[in-house]
Parts: structure tokens; sequence; C-alpha cells
């Protein structure tokens, strides 16, 4: 099979899944994008450095439980009993927070790729296999971060979720020291930490993803500059 058959052979493949075909909105829509690109970079930069906060506030919180259970005082556990309980809960608000960013990126995202498709579908009306090639690979681009996000949506709501159990199972264990309590409440704060030193990471994987759709986004902005010229000259 020779490379432009092969070409029409997967944009048809990419077009058995339904999609809707949307008349190109060309380089406009690409500016659109860029700016998108450029906003969900600077706040994945903002989330990251409210994730690296709160790794290093639960570290706190960590010594200060084990202080609190050496000195045995009652009123010292029930503080830190309840500053840690405040802690997650400002865990969980935030992840509810990005999970509605997340949700709608992965929303623009699936769009994205219903766009790419219809220009696919358009070209192939037109009989033009090097244009098809192009957006051939810009769908399949955009499929790839559309799974991303998706991925990312499914991550944040998992965490999200453990963080309210988590936290439940502290407001029963709230202000109850004895040995096998306050073993079960440290467990708890340390997962915390885990989930918050895992966050950190995953949002370092975002901002190279995000930065990278940015790059595509620019790649697809001259693409299609250069199809309006082709476009011009032929008329």
């Amino acid at each position: 099979m020779n490379r432009t058959a092969l070409t029409w052979a997967v944009a048809l493949t990419l077009l058995a899944a339904p999609a809707v075909a949307k008349p190109k909105m060309g380089v406009k829509q690409d500016k659109r994008e860029i700016a998108q690109d450029k906003r969900e970079v600077a706040q994945d930069h903002r989330e990251q450095k409210d994730d690296r906060r709160d790794a290093a506030r639960l570290a706190w919180m960590l010594a200060e439980f084990d202080a609190a259970r050496r000195s045995g005082r009652p009123a010292d556990i029930a503080a830190i009993d309840s500053k840690i309980l405040r802690a997650i809960e400002t865990e969980i608000a935030e992840g509810r927070r990005e999970t509605v960013r997340d949700a709608a990126e992965a929303g623009r995202s699936q769009r994205e790729v219903q766009r790419s498709k219809g220009e696919v579908a358009k070209d192939i009306a037109k009989g033009k296999p090097g244009r098809v090639a192009d957006d051939v690979r810009d769908t399949r681009d955009d499929q790839r971060d559309a799974r991303d996000d998706r991925r990312d949506l499914a991550a944040e709501q998992a965490m999200n979720a453990e963080l309210q159990r988590i936290r439940a199972d502290y407001l029963r264990l709230e202000k109850l020291g004895d040995p096998a309590s306050l073993d079960r409440k440290r467990a708890l704060v340390v997962r915390v930490q885990a989930l918050a030193g895992h966050e950190v990471r995953q949002n370092k994987a975002e901002v190279r993803e995000d930065k990278a759709e940015k790059r595509e986004d620019k790649a697809e902005q001259r693409e299609d500059k250069r199809e309006k010229r082709e476009d011009r000259r032929q008329r």
C-alpha cells in the first residue's frame, strides 16, 4: 500500500467513529486554542506551586502529630487533630476545583477532536490528500490529548474520593488518644502526605502535556495559514 492510499485508509478509520462535520474555523480558532493552552499552562504552574506548599505543610503536620503523641496531653492531641482535619478539608476543596477545571479541559479536548475529524471529512470530500495527511496527524494528536485529559480527570476524581474517605475515618478517631487510634490517625496523615506528593508529580506531567499541546496547536495554526494562502492563489 503506497503512502497516499495509507493516508486515505487511516483517514477513513478515524472517521468511522461518530463525528459531526463542522466548518473549518481556521486561523481564528487556532488563536483561541493557543490562548487557552497558555491559560492552562499558567494554571498548571499555579497548581504546582500550591501542591508543593501543601506537601510541605503536611510534612510539618506529621511532625507536630508525633510531638503531640509524645506529650500525651489530650489538649495537644485535640489541637493537632483539628489542624489535620482542616488541612484535609482544604485538600478536598482544592480537589473539587481542580476536578471542575479538568472536566472543562476534557470537554474542550473532545471538541477539538470533533473539529479535526470535520476537517478530515472536508478535505476528503475535496479530494486533497496532502491536506488529509496533515489533518489525520492533527486528529491523532487531538485524540491523544483528549485521552490524557480524561485520564487526568479520572485520577483527580479518584484522589478526591479517597481524601473524603480519609476525612471520614479521621473524624471517627478525632480526640482519641489510645495507641491503636493514634497509630491509625498517623497512617491516615502519611497517606494524605503521599497523595500530596503524587499530586506534585502528576502536575509536572500535566505541565509537560499542556506545553506539548500548545506546540501542536501552533503547528496547526501554521498549517492553516499555509492552506489559506493556497486557497487564495487557487481562486
